[in-house]
């Protein structure tokens, strides 16, 4: 579940990757050196290329939680998250056979098992997973993407076109600042399930 979208983008992707990364910003070209040979290779005017040297991780727990009453339950665990300055989305309420609501919440990583302890009132927990991912050469491949589309979109003909690789960029834009948002953070799913 570490790929629901929808969430709104966080700060930029230069915030959450610190100095170990590599920037090509305006009309110079980037220099690579092997050995003695240095290769310039060109860059895009005005687009700032961030590419990760050092991993980005996202940590995720998704908590399972049976609940006699799903408005109360939502209200505890929306507060709880608040306490702990968790950033949260609230998923609309599904119905299969059994009202759920989904929570996706962002939260520091020294305060995450206080979190998850916390949560634990909120219902009977059913299942709980962990998970540990690295999304360094995913968060690249994106980059290159967006980037690509950037280019394209400067060289495009006409309004219609600019226009639709805008929109596929502004996609690529919003999950690369989301996982920059997440890198070094503990992502909390919460499953609500009327009992």
């Amino acid at each position: 579940m570490g790929g629901l979208s929808g969430e709104k983008p966080g700060g930029n992707a230069n915030a959450a990757t610190g100095n170990n990364e590599e920037k090509h910003i305006g009309n110079e070209p980037a220099e690579t050196s092997s050995g003695n040979n240095t290769v310039s290779e060109p860059v895009v005017p005005g687009i700032a290329a961030v590419m990760l040297s050092k991993g980005m991780t996202v940590n995720s727990t998704v908590l399972k939680f049976a609940v006699d009453d799903m408005d109360s339950a939502r209200a505890r665990a929306v507060s709880i998250a608040a306490g702990f300055g968790a950033a949260n989305q609230v998923f609309p309420e599904q119905n299969n056979g059994k009202a759920v609501v989904v929570m996706r919440m962002t939260v520091e990583s020294g305060k995450a098992s206080d979190l998850i302890a916390g949560l634990g009132g909120v219902g009977t927990l059913v299942d709980r997973q962990d998970e540990s991912r690295d999304l360094t050469s995913l968060y690249n491949e994106t980059m290159v993407k967006y980037q690509d589309l950037q280019t394209r979109k400067s060289a495009a003909q006409s309004s219609e076109e600019r226009r639709q690789l805008e929109s596929q960029a502004s996609s690529y834009k919003q999950q690369l600042d989301a996982w920059a948002e997440e890198a070094g953070k503990r992502v909390v799913v919460v499953w609500l399930e009327g009992k």
